[in-house]
């Protein structure tokens, strides 16, 4: 009987071991430092992701990586391998469609409050998630872009072209170009915690809410 005990017990703490090792390989926590997502995701908020595989759906958040840049990004997808894409102004066109997307204007509540929630005036067009153009505080001539904004971009096969919601202050693909598949590790699911920058004062109301 003491023998059998004995099996049990190492069975469930190798149970639980592997258990952990598969959770860490699945499942990712991270915190949020910048409001290149703003209002989506913002500065303070705590994210638990899935490990991304295979394709990766337009619309979908994503922790990447850029070639030869070890630290790690948050954006959207929102070009495909393959596809081209161009910007103007604050369309998007996709092998020459406008992209559906709901666009918001908006504006940081103040020069001491840059990583709270945007204050949201007014939008436009419709779409499966939405975007952010700030209508005061950022200047944007000096974000000169490089990618897509000039002439149609082609995205490379296995690449994809990544934005931040926070569309005039997030240095993204339109600047970096697109990303590898290799290089996309994550993708978010939910907010599990939030705290205020400022104070570290818990933001409740965002707490396990489902990202899109």
């Amino acid at each position: 009987m003491r023998k059998k005990t004995i099996i049990l017990i190492v069975a469930a703490v190798l149970l639980l071991a592997g258990a952990g090792i598969i959770l860490r390989v699945l499942v990712a926590f991270s915190r949020i430092p910048t409001g290149a997502m703003a209002n989506t995701i913002i500065a303070g908020d705590r994210l638990v992701s899935i490990k991304s595989f295979g394709q990766i759906a337009r619309g979908r958040l994503v922790i990447f990586q850029y070639p030869d840049d070890e630290a790690t990004y948050l954006g959207r997808v929102i070009g495909l391998p393959g596809e081209t894409i161009y910007l103007t102004g604050r369309v998007v066109y996709i092998n020459q469609q406008e992209l559906p997307e709901e666009r918001v204007t908006a504006r940081y509540q103040s020069a001491e409050l840059n990583f709270e929630p945007l204050q949201e005036l007014s939008t436009e067009g419709k779409g499966p998630y939405r975007v952010f153009f700030l209508s005061n505080t950022v200047d944007t001539s000096r974000m000169q872009t490089e990618f897509a904004t000039s002439e149609p971009f082609l995205i490379q096969t296995d690449h994809y072209f990544i934005m931040g919601d926070n569309r005039d202050d997030s240095e993204d693909s339109r600047h970096r170009g697109s990303v590898p598949r290799d290089r996309i590790h994550w993708e978010p699911s939910r907010i599990y915690y939030s705290e205020r920058v400022q104070d570290g004062e818990a933001r409740s109301e965002r707490v396990m809410k489902r990202i899109q």
